[in-house]
């Protein structure tokens, strides 16, 4: 006989590989803090982020959209009208839409938007941490700005009341409510809830712990195959896990200061568009260096792309590898010459059979 354990990862599984083959496009309109996070985390398990912000786009967005995630973090006006606009449009089309009440409790100002939101947009999850759940719900919150706080936060002592204000505010908008934590309970409208005892409460300590949790489950599998995790941008994620290596662009912090902070034993890579630029970076500590967007990108804004003469060039007067980055795909890879790697995201993330195409990219990769 299954047990309850083993039908809920079954469950996980057959939802995570369908979210693959569709590959649904997810509307964030979200904070400016952890925006590069949040995109990073949808394309590792699958989906396609898009962060539309300007409320005259939005409505033609979310047609295309598999969801929406408003996310009020970093409040403005203008923010909540699109994500008003966001809404409506969603709820029109029966496209699930996700709401963070970020720091509610904590304004006035925040507290008058979330209500406008929640009353004008049919919600389909709510998450929050506890602080924000109450707030919500109506009752008193000793809330920390956008922190849970010590009388709030979800123990084993108070379980019992966490899941009744879950539960109250998910029936009261007829949608899941999420109160995460140390704890997190999982609040239906159907009068059910589910919990969750993986938390630490240290993880409030640092911002985008989300993310420091998905690139160590990351590491625990790259580890397990011998291949180095090279972290892109976060200098604290790549210490904090102890990765093998970190990636910067020009407008991060200079080389020689990761360099100095990384230590002598991790591979650093940093982005280059000049011969110049990347002979600075070699002088700075750089292992290799990254060239491009090579051809036009969904994965980021790019506005000029080098085309694939540059990586070449950059690879013929420096003496440590250049790997060319940016819109790498099987039709394309052929085109390059010269260089030692390339780097890829949606050639691969998000496809049914990733590492077939893994295999076919290198495959077309060493032929040239």
């Amino acid at each position: 006989m299954q047990n309850r354990s083993d039908y809920m990862y079954g469950e996980i599984t057959k939802a995570l590989t369908s979210l693959k083959a569709k590959r649904p496009l997810i509307e964030c309109l979200t904070n400016t803090v952890t925006i590069n996070d949040c995109a990073n985390i949808i394309l590792a398990i699958g989906a396609s982020p898009i962060m539309a912000e300007d409320i005259s786009e939005v409505e033609e967005v979310v047609a295309l959209a598999g969801a929406v995630v408003l996310n009020i973090g970093t409040l403005s006006a203008p923010m909540v009208a699109s994500m008003i606009t966001a809404g409506k449009k969603a709820n029109e089309l029966n496209v699930p839409v996700v709401f963070d009440p970020v720091g509610v409790g904590a304004t006035q100002l925040r507290n008058n938007m979330a209500k406008k939101i929640l009353s004008e947009v049919n919600i389909s999850v709510i998450r929050g941490n506890m602080s924000e759940i109450r707030a919500l719900a109506g009752l008193t919150s000793f809330t920390k700005g956008v922190d849970v706080s010590d009388v709030d936060a979800v123990k084993w002592d108070n379980i019992k009341d966490g899941i009744k204000i879950a539960g109250t505010l998910a029936q009261k908008h007829n949608c899941i409510v999420a109160a995460t934590g140390e704890i997190d309970i999982i609040a239906t409208p159907i009068k059910k809830a589910y919990l969750i005892d993986n938390g630490h409460e240290m993880l409030a300590s640092v911002t985008g712990t989300g993310c420091m949790s998905t690139a160590l489950a990351v590491k625990k599998v790259t580890d397990k195959y011998n291949v180095p995790l090279i972290i892109n941008d976060r200098l604290d994620i790549a210490l904090a896990i102890d990765a093998a290596g970190l990636h910067i662009g020009q407008e991060d912090m200079p080389a020689s200061i990761a360099r100095r902070l990384l230590g002598e034993n991790k591979i650093l890579g940093v982005s280059a568009s000049t011969i110049e630029k990347a002979k600075t970076a070699k002088r700075d500590g750089a292992d290799y260096i990254g060239v491009g967007a090579v051809f036009p990108t969904n994965t980021k804004q790019v506005e000029k792309c080098t085309g694939v003469d540059r990586p070449a060039a950059i690879r013929r007067e420096i003496s440590i590898p250049v790997v060319a980055i940016g819109g790498i795909n099987k039709s394309n890879v052929g085109k390059l010459y010269g260089i030692d790697g390339i780097a890829v995201v949606s050639a691969i993330i998000g496809k049914v059979d990733e590492a077939k195409e893994s295999r076919e990219l290198l495959s077309l990769f060493k032929k040239i």
